[in-house]
């Protein structure tokens, strides 16, 4: 049971649904009755204001609100709503690569060098702002319907230099992700996140981990001495190029690895013989208008947000300016046909509240636009779909069963 229901207004949201919910807090999907976007609200269900889970609640806002990338989800406000935090950021309709792991197995090679080139474009851009991450892992990585690459997830993320939250007799991080210089107290940087990299790419290649024992000191011993299994013996399209690209990034001497997000991207780019797009989603603009505009609020409803308002002033002045250049190149783009269908079965199809039609559905769009529908099915819970479209032709969802009454 989640701290809101479903139809509670929070602010100027109104709850569609409960998207996840752990032991200290709630993630919903909520409709911004302004707009009509839909957008993700994560709060905390425990804690007060002196309590661990709250300070690392407050840096995720702080630290996501300098943000502005289109392989990060993108950050919308942050407020206090009945004594409880509430962070607004984008949602991102799809599943985590930890999810599609699970799901598919091991990973095409050109997919998996594909989601690490957009992860590495993301890493880089924290890293510019003198950021880690420091839990990246496949589980706070989504997979967009484009199947774009979104980052997630900055509870422990800090900044380099500055005070940070500790955890007494335990390492920050996720232990199956730590490097090795991390297990023996050493700081974050960029090439424990280059390490980290390299297991998003294992993980994708072999559909496993490198290191894996539930005995945490086995773990830690393995990660620190044992060499892993090259991804080649569990990927047959994997090569020994690729092999060698993802065992450099694990390295157990931060010096041999990769010294960088960036210097990754260009042995990627080496390795394939081709450098890999990461065209910049037309979404992304209209959302950083948005955000611009948002910014204020922000800071007057949550007042540990107001240097972020001045960055993210200067940032929408500067989207909005890119957003009516690429408009006027690009606003005649011609139309393509589009379908939309639901996994195993037919749903009806209402946009802005009236039915359109029945899967199979099929209609025109233009490349960029941003498609928002709503997939309806007897005993199914009604889906709210939201998706830009690219040069796919079909966008398959699966409805999830209603509860049986009791």
């Amino acid at each position: 049971m989640g701290l809101f229901s479903i139809a509670n207004r929070i602010g100027r949201y109104q709850v569609a649904d409960l998207l996840g919910s752990g032991g200290m807090g709630d993630v919903y999907l909520v409709r911004e009755e302004a707009t009509g976007l839909y957008w993700a609200l994560k709060t905390l269900r425990a804690g007060g204001p002196d309590s661990e889970i709250w300070k690392r609640f407050m840096n995720e806002g702080r630290v996501h609100s300098e943000l502005n990338h289109p392989n990060i989800a993108a950050f919308r406000e942050m407020f206090l709503y009945a004594d409880r935090p509430c962070l607004i950021m984008e949602y991102v309709d799809g599943e985590t690569l930890f999810a599609r792991i699970q799901r598919m197995g091991r990973l095409p090679v050109e997919e998996s060098l594909r989601i690490l080139v957009e992860v590495c474009e993301a890493l880089a851009h924290l890293h510019g702002r003198n950021i880690f991450h420091r839990d990246l892992k496949s589980a706070n990585v989504k997979l967009n319907s484009a199947g774009h690459a979104k980052l997630l997830d900055f509870g422990i993320a800090k900044y380099h230099r500055t005070a940070g939250m500790t955890m007494v007799g335990s390492v920050m991080g996720t232990p199956e992700y730590l490097a090795p210089e991390l297990i023996l107290g050493h700081p974050a940087s960029v090439r424990s996140e280059v390490w980290t990299l390299g297991l998003l790419a294992y993980e994708m290649l072999t559909g496993r981990l490198p290191f894996n024992d539930e005995r945490e000191a086995a773990l830690y011993e393995a990660i620190r001495n044992s060499d892993p299994i090259p991804p080649s013996r569990f990927q047959p399209e994997s090569t020994a190029a690729v092999d060698e690209l993802v065992m450099r990034c694990l390295e157990k001497k931060p010096e041999r690895r990769f010294q960088s997000p960036a210097q990754l991207q260009k042995a990627i780019a080496k390795t394939l013989g081709k450098n890999i797009a990461n065209p910049l989603p037309g979404e992304f603009e209209r959302r950083s208008i948005m955000i611009g505009q948002a910014a204020q609020s922000a800071a007057t409803r949550f007042g540990g947000l107001s240097s972020p308002v001045k960055l993210w002033s200067t940032a929408a002045f500067v989207t909005i300016a890119l957003f009516f250049v690429l408009w006027a190149a690009g606003g005649a783009a011609d139309s393509q046909s589009i379908t939309i269908e639901a996994v195993e079965g037919r749903a009806d199809i209402y946009e802005n509240g009236s039915r359109v039609g029945t899967t199979p559905y099929r209609r025109k769009a233009k490349p960029g636009e941003l498609v928002q529908i709503e997939l309806r099915r007897e005993g199914y819970i009604d889906q709210p779909v939201q998706f830009e479209v690219t040069e796919r032709k079909v966008y398959s969802y699966t409805m999830q069963r209603a509860a049986s009454p009791q």
